[in-house]
C-alpha cells in the first residue's frame, strides 16, 4: 500500500490532470484497481494509455487496446521475478506504429514536432545509441505528450527514469551523454522540460539571427504593440489571477478573480476605463470582479513618472471608488532565455515563437 501511495503522489505531482479523476486520487481504489488489477502495466503506463484515448487526439487509427496487445506480445518471452516489482513502463509500449501515430497527431494539431525530431535523431544516430539512451529519448517524447510538469531538471530526470524503467542515476548519465556527446537533447529552463533536437544550429548563430531581425523589425512602439497583442499567448505569467477569497469564505462561484489585459502605455487610459466599466456592470457569478492590467512601459519612459501618471488615470477614471484594477508595469517580459542549441525548423514551434517574442521585448 505504501508503494501505491508513493506512485499515486508522483503521478499527481508530475501529471496534475490525474487529480481530475476520482479513481486516480483514492488510495484504496488506486491500489486495488490500477496497481494490482492492471498489472503488468505500471500506473504510469495505464495513465499514458488513458491520456491518449481520453484526449482523443493522439491515436488516430489504432486503439489503446491494440497498442497494449502489441506491447504484451513483444514482452511475451520476458519472465517476471517472483516477488519482484517489475511492470511494463510507458517506454515498453513504444513501437514504430506508435511513433508514427504521434507524428501524425503532431502534424494534425500543429503541435511541437518532438516525435518527428526523435525520428530524425534515430535516423542519424540510431546505430550509435545504447538502449538506455534510446529509452530516455522515447521517455522524453512520452513525457511531452503526457504533459509532464517538473519542478527542476533533476525532478524531470526522475520522471523520465520512471517512464523509461531505469534507475535515476542511469537516467541522469544517459541524459548527460545525449546532451554533451550527441547534442540531441536540450534542457529548457523556461519550460522545465527536456526537448529533442532533430535539426539544430549553434546557439550563437541562432541568437545572432534573432538579434538582427528584431533590430530591423521592431522599434519601441512596435515592441509595445507586440506585447499587447501576443503576450497573453506566449507568456504564462501574464494571465488571469485567481484569489483565495472565495475558498476562504466557502464561495463556490467563480467571480472572485482578476481577468487579465495586456496594454501599451498609450492605450492605458482606455483600458482602465473599460476595466472600471466592467467592474460596475459585473453581476453574473461567472464574471470576474477585477481586472489586472499588464502595461508595457518602454525603456525610454521614466518608470516613476509612468507610475505617477497611472495613479492619476486610476483616480480620475474610478472617481474615488476603490476599484479592483491593479496596473502592473512591465519593463522586461518575464521568462528565461533558452540555452544550448536551438531547433532549425521552417514551421516555428511554440517554444521558438516564445523565445523570439522574449528577445524582441528585451531589446
Amino acid at each position: 500500500m505504501q508503494e501505491s501511495q508513493a506512485a499515486m503522489k508522483r503521478l499527481a505531482r508530475w501529471f496534475p490532470q490525474t487529480r481530475n479523476y476520482r479513481l486516480w486520487g483514492d488510495l484504496l481504489q488506486f491500489h486495488q484497481v490500477i496497481r494490482k488489477g492492471c498489472w503488468p502495466l505500471s500506473p504510469f503506463s495505464l495513465w499514458f494509455l488513458f491520456h491518449l484515448t481520453a484526449a482523443g487526439k493522439h491515436l488516430q487509427q489504432r486503439s489503446a487496446i491494440a497498442l497494449l496487445g502489441d506491447a504484451l506480445q513483444r514482452q511475451a518471452q520476458m519472465r517476471a521475478r517472483e516477488g519482484g516489482r517489475w511492470a511494463l513502463a510507458p517506454v515498453d509500449l513504444w513501437s514504430e506504429d506508435l511513433q508514427q501515430e504521434l507524428i501524425n497527431a503532431e502534424e494534425g494539431l500543429q503541435q511541437d514536432s518532438i516525435a518527428l525530431s526523435l525520428a530524425s535523431v534515430m535516423a542519424r544516430h540510431g546505430d550509435n545509441l545504447a538502449d538506455e539512451l534510446v529509452r530516455i529519448l522515447r521517455a522524453t517524447v512520452l513525457a511531452a505528450q503526457m504533459g509532464l510538469k517538473a519542478d527542476s531538471k533533476s525532478d524531470a530526470i526522475a520522471a523520465l527514469a520512471e517512464l523509461a524503467r531505469l534507475p535515476v542515476d542511469s537516467a541522469e548519465t544517459a541524459a548527460r551523454q545525449l546532451q554533451e556527446e550527441f547534442n540531441v537533447l536540450e534542457w529548457d529552463e523556461g519550460f522545465n522540460a527536456f526537448d529533442i533536437l532533430g535539426d539544430a544550429v549553434p546557439r550563437t548563430q541562432f541568437l545572432a539571427y534573432v538579434r538582427r531581425n528584431v533590430a530591423a523589425a521592431y522599434d519601441e512602439r512596435k515592441k509595445a504593440q507586440l506585447f499587447a497583442s501576443r503576450a497573453g499567448d506566449l507568456c504564462d505569467l501574464l494571465g488571469d489571477l485567481d484569489t483565495d477569497f472565495a475558498e476562504m469564505n466557502k464561495i463556490s462561484t467563480r467571480e472572485w478573480r482578476y481577468a487579465s489585459v495586456r496594454s501599451t502605455f498609450d492605450l492605458l487610459p482606455q483600458q482602465i476605463k473599460l476595466a472600471v466599466d466592467r467592474w460596475l456592470d459585473a453581476a453574473g457569478v461567472d464574471e470576474p470582479r477585477g481586472t489586472v492590467i499588464y502595461c508595457y512601459v518602454e525603456p525610454s519612459r521614466v518608470l516613476a513618472e509612468a507610475m505617477s501618471e497611472t495613479s492619476k488615470m486610476l483616480r480620475h477614471t474610478a472617481r474615488d471608488l476603490a476599484v479592483p484594477v491593479p496596473v502592473l508595469p512591465i519593463r522586461r517580459v518575464p521568462g528565461t532565455q533558452h540555452a544550448g542549441i536551438y531547433p532549425r525548423n521552417t514551421r516555428r514551434s511554440t517554444k521558438t515563437r516564445r523565445f523570439v517574442f522574449l528577445r524582441a521585448l528585451r531589446g
